[in-house]
């Protein structure tokens, strides 16, 4: 025998042996191959190389993994327990009177009514779902693999190593082992209907993943075939119907057994106090865990589901506070502005703003005015926009700048400064160190820049115009 097949393997064997699993045992001289049938979970039929390269086979699904098997050791001992060799000799082909149908037929069947006795025994399942990790440096690519635990009620529990192997046997209705000691009957008849349907479900889904190569879940660079990879498009339909039975959640070190989806998905806390020379942008709320492929972050206890938007806003910002030693943010005043127009605006998709009143007293909020300037000199159209808020004027044109001291910080509209900046360049106008300008069109391009594009500059904004441009 191998020296390399495990002792438990060998102790399985034996055990099959003298239970009395190997039902029939034939030589093939002329192939130099010992022909075997072993009950197991099912009928399995084996092959032992009588020749000294052992190049054994059975038609398990451990012995394609590894090469051996308690059905391929079962064989050989049992040539042992007979005084035989795996050397086919004359003595070893039987006479043609010694090989007995009724009594093989007997025996293999005697299995099955044992089989059909353990099918009163109510049976349990318990669910658990566990977050995988696919990349070390990046836990919101974690997968969830779905594992189960199979027992009698109100008994002890195993983990199943194999769970598309558990749920082909749980489809055909037959004996799944457990481990050496505890093997399980799994008629449908010993479940809950409410268990039979997820079983059910998890067999398709088995099937499915299986048919795509994907039979178990890459852990740590090892395939573990304990798991079932959680689907995206499915997934919140199994947790659903996985949290009605025993269950458990697995993700960094920590356990929950429950699980359920929040109604809500704004969900974090972010607050914006005054701080002696700075403002304070902290981080009071943050997610326990993110799992991105799902769209789903964990907070609380419960998952909340975000959007497309949301997952980018949320790890985008995730990605930036690992840069600082804690989620504080220090803004001087005079950025304010994009803290409040552009900043805010998108942690509010996500969580709660509180901003404290004394703040308040740093910033104006007024809304914006646009004016538009323009003026014919030296055969060109020179354009000048000036962003007003109450009496506080931004302009393209420093001359005409209008910015008291020590002025609150004026929060401005910045999507709409940019919008007007690319409607008069789409117009033809070319940036300048005072505004823009362009040559003064002619013809029916004269006619379209009074009726057609100052009338794009009126939709933004007023419209103030020279003399001598009005006169053309």
């Amino acid at each position: 025998m191998k020296w390399s097949i495990p002792e438990r393997i060998i102790e399985r064997g034996r055990e099959y042996l003298n239970d009395g699993r190997v039902l029939s045992v034939t030589p093939d001289p002329e192939n130099q191959v010992w022909h075997a049938e072993v009950l197991g979970g099912e009928l399995y039929r084996v092959d032992l190389d009588a020749s000294a390269k052992e190049e054994d086979y059975c038609q398990c699904s451990y012995w394609e993994e590894h090469g051996f098997c308690k059905h391929t050791v079962s064989v050989e001992l049992y040539l042992r327990q007979q005084g035989k060799s795996r050397k086919i000799t004359a003595a070893s082909v039987p006479k043609s009177d010694s090989f007995s149908a009724s009594k093989m037929f007997s025996k293999g069947l005697n299995h099955l009514a044992h089989q059909q006795d353990r099918s009163q025994v109510p049976l349990q399942i318990e669910c658990q779902l566990d977050s995988i990790a696919t990349n070390p440096y990046r836990g919101e690519l974690d997968v969830l693999g779905i594992s189960l635990k199979i027992g009698q009620q109100h008994g002890r529990s195993y983990m199943i190593k194999n769970i598309y192997k558990f749920l082909q046997v749980y489809q055909t209705e037959k004996v799944y082992a457990a481990n050496k000691r505890n093997s399980f009957y799994l008629n449908h008849s010993a479940f809950t209907q409410e268990e039979n349907e997820l079983l059910q479900h998890l067999a398709s889904l088995a099937q499915t993943q299986e048919l795509f190569g994907r039979a178990g879940v890459l852990v740590e660079g090892k395939l573990d075939k304990k798991y079932l990879l959680l689907p995206v498009e499915y997934a919140k339909e199994f947790i659903q119907k996985m949290a009605d039975f025993p269950f458990v959640f697995q993700f960094d070190d920590q356990k929950l057994r429950e699980l359920s989806f929040s109604e809500q998905t704004r969900v974090l806390l972010f607050q914006v106090a005054k701080a002696e020379n700075s403002f304070k942008l902290s981080v009071s709320h943050d997610f326990d865990k993110v799992f991105q492929y799902y769209g789903w972050a964990l907070y609380d206890g419960e998952i909340v589901e975000l959007s497309t938007e949301q997952m980018d806003i949320y790890l985008t910002m995730e990605q930036l506070l690992k840069r600082l030693k804690e989620p504080i943010i220090s803004y001087p005043q005079e950025e304010l502005s994009e803290l409040f127009k552009q900043v805010l605006p998108l942690l509010k998709e996500i969580g709660e703003v509180e901003v404290d009143d004394e703040v308040y007293q740093y910033i104006s909020d007024v809304d914006l005015v646009l004016r538009f300037y323009l003026k014919k000199r030296k055969g060109m159209i020179e354009l000048r926009i000036d962003h007003v808020y109450g009496d506080i004027i931004f302009s393209s044109d420093p001359a005409h700048q209008q910015v008291p001291e020590n002025h609150p910080e004026v929060l401005r509209d910045y999507d709409r400064e940019r919008q007007a900046k690319a409607v008069v360049e789409q117009l033809g106008f070319k940036q300048t160190e005072t505004g823009w300008h362009k040559k003064i069109p002619k013809g029916e391009e004269l006619y379209r820049f009074f009726n057609q594009e100052l009338y794009y500059m009126r939709q933004l904004g007023e419209i103030y115009m020279g003399k001598k441009l009005r006169e053309l």
